[in-house]
């Protein structure tokens, strides 16, 4: 689909849905009598730095324990010779 543009479009149309979003949610937030400031350009929001965070960690942990366990392995079975 993309040799048409269908990405392209469907890229597009999904962010300009994200924007107006964004756009409602904070106007029904002043209008709730709640403050809300504007994002800071370029900014990731708290919310996806944390998640970010705990992704690595989590991918990090997930090796750690895969390198101890191949260790547990190699040393229940260790290489034979012949």
């Amino acid at each position: 689909m993309s040799q048409f543009n269908g990405d392209k479009a469907r890229f597009h149309r999904e962010r300009k849905q994200n924007e107006r979003r964004r756009l409602r949610t904070r106007e029904l937030l002043q209008a709730a009598g709640i403050k809300v400031s504007p994002p800071e350009a370029g900014k990731k929001p708290r919310a996806a730095a944390e998640k970010t965070r705990i992704l690595k960690l989590s991918y990090t942990l997930s090796l750690q324990q895969e390198e101890l366990y191949e260790e547990a392995v190699c040393r229940q079975h260790p290489p034979q010779h012949h």
